[in-house]
């Protein structure tokens, strides 16, 4: 697949030192780190800062990360059902293989982030910023995006059904490549990239919402 413009690179230094599977407390600051196989289950660490770092096969289920800050870092393989990550800020990730279904994203910023081959169903992204962000391959089944900024956001072999956009701000959003179908929201989906398959697929529903009336007679 081609690169796009805004694909995320994170930086990340070479020999990375491991991580001796201490718990994450508020404010924890893991700078060039490995952190491999720990299991954060619950931990409360809002504040936390992941900077240039790798995570690989941990657990993060229930943790509360309200405001973290994940810069320059890949997560690879990271079990995080229901973990808050309200007005957390996300820069330049790579997530992938991972679970966050239930995963609380509201009000974060989110820029140049790639998830691929994830499973983010009931995701809440309410008021979130998503800027340059692809979501490939991913399950997104009854993802929140309502009142959401998105910007360039894309979502490539991914099924996104019964969305709700309830008020997002769209731009250059391409829907393309996706099992789409929406819930809540077709007012916003302007600015949206769909393709006539799709199109199709979303007529009765975009009627039904318009209050058109279909007969052939």
């Amino acid at each position: 697949m081609a690169k796009q413009d805004g694909a995320p690179h994170p930086r990340i230094a070479a020999g990375l030192e491991a991580h001796d599977g201490s718990p994450l407390d508020p404010g924890t600051d893991l700078d060039g780190f490995a952190i491999t196989g720990g299991d954060f289950t619950g931990s409360v660490a809002p504040g936390l800062r992941i900077l240039g770092s790798a995570l690989a096969d941990c657990v993060l289920d229930g943790a509360v990360l309200s405001g973290a800050a994940l810069h320059d870092a890949t997560l690879d393989r990271v079990r995080a059902a229901g973990v808050e990550l309200d007005s957390a800020r996300l820069l330049n990730v790579i997530v992938t293989g991972s679970l966050l279904s239930g995963a609380q994203v509201f009000d974060a910023e989110i820029r140049r982030v790639a998830f691929r081959d994830c499973k983010l169903d009931g995701v809440n992204f309410r008021d979130a910023t998503l800027v340059d962000v692809s979501f490939e391959d991913c399950s997104l089944a009854e993802a929140d995006f309502g009142s959401a900024t998105m910007q360039r956001v894309r979502f490539p072999g991914s099924r996104l059904t019964s969305a709700d956009f309830t008020r997002a701000r769209m731009e250059e959003v391409d829907l393309r490549g996706c099992q789409l179908s929406v819930d809540r929201g077709y007012d916003a989906l302007g600015g949206a990239i769909i393709d006539s398959t799709q199109l199709g697929e979303l007529a009765p529903a975009l009627a039904q919402h318009l209050g058109l009336v279909v007969r052939d007679d």
